[in-house]
């Protein structure tokens, strides 16, 4: 029996998107791409998931969830709504509901981190100018101030000035944001994304940007190959599964004590820089994997 399986989508050209087609032909199964705003949900006499051709339920063995990206709350709301109700009616979803709304919410996942014994860069989150101030005077004065949702480095600002704060957080507050913010941790001019498969770590890369804080492919960082300690891959592997991702991105930070940070879980992760200095093909992976456990 030649099995379905579906990338679930903001955009079909998109490299992994592209790379998972593939490597589902090569899997000798059937690839199907979907959109999200294909999404049509049917109750009444029956309860149907469909896009505009296919009922998923009906024709779909497994989900490949990629990012939401960019959508209204209600949007948001319904997509993950739908995807629980695949679930339900029996469609393998990689990686769950649960897991893509965690790991979208960078409180919850360091939280959700913290509270299982993962050593988590110090940070502090409100709603209000006078307690975020506070916490930037904790924190050393020198933070890193992040969307709450958000990845790929967009929409970070480093702030090492009490009047430049101020003015951050006001700004923030002004429009109802959520201010979140991370103590700058000195560290090696590069961080470390390892790729979590299952139960192992099967590809990672360092990203170095010397002329900037920022590390991420998508902000100029470059990518190289580095081999994790056994401890670091069992903290990657740790992370992920901590917040109910099979497939994750997680990327970890050397302190200048040597001590390794988990500063993000991806539970939509990209691999275009980290394909470029590993051997394996990573899209294969994922696909094999998928498919296997079934």
């Amino acid at each position: 029996m030649v099995r379905t399986v579906c990338v679930l989508t903001q955009s079909p050209d998109n490299y992994s998107v592209v790379e998972l087609v593939e490597a589902i032909k090569r899997a000798g199964a059937e690839p199907l791409v979907v959109t999200y705003n294909m999404f049509t949900a049917e109750l009444g006499v029956f309860h149907r998931v469909k896009n505009s051709v296919h009922s998923l339920v009906e024709s779909v063995d497994v989900l490949l969830v990629r990012s939401p990206g960019k959508a209204s709350t209600e949007q948001l709301f319904f997509r993950m709504d739908v995807l629980r109700s695949l679930e339900r009616l029996g469609v393998r979803v990689i990686n769950r509901p649960q897991a893509i709304e965690v790991t979208s919410d960078k409180y919850a996942t360091s939280a959700l981190l913290q509270e299982n014994g993962i050593p988590v860069p110090r940070t502090v989150v409100t709603e209000g100018v006078r307690e975020a101030l506070r916490g930037f005077r904790e924190l050393g004065g020198d933070v890193l101030v992040k969307p709450i949702f958000g990845s790929q480095g967009m929409g970070i600002c480093r702030v090492s000035d009490e009047d430049a704060a101020w003015r951050v957080f006001f700004a923030l507050e002004s429009i109802g944001s959520i201010i979140l913010l991370q103590e700058f941790v000195q560290h090696e001019e590069m961080d470390i994304r390892a790729l979590v498969i299952g139960d192992e770590v099967v590809g990672t890369m360092r990203r170095i940007n010397p002329s900037s804080w920022r590390k991420n492919i998508a902000t100029g960082a470059e990518p190289s190959s580095v081999k994790l300690s056994r401890e670091d891959e069992v903290l990657a592997v740790k992370s992920a599964k901590i917040v109910g991702c099979e497939v994750a991105g997680v990327d970890l930070i050397k302190r200048s004590d040597g001590k390794s940070l988990v500063i993000e879980v991806n539970g939509s992760p990209s691999w275009k820089g980290l394909q470029k200095v590993t051997k394996i093909n990573i899209a294969d992976q994922i696909v094999k994997y998928a498919l296997n456990t079934l």
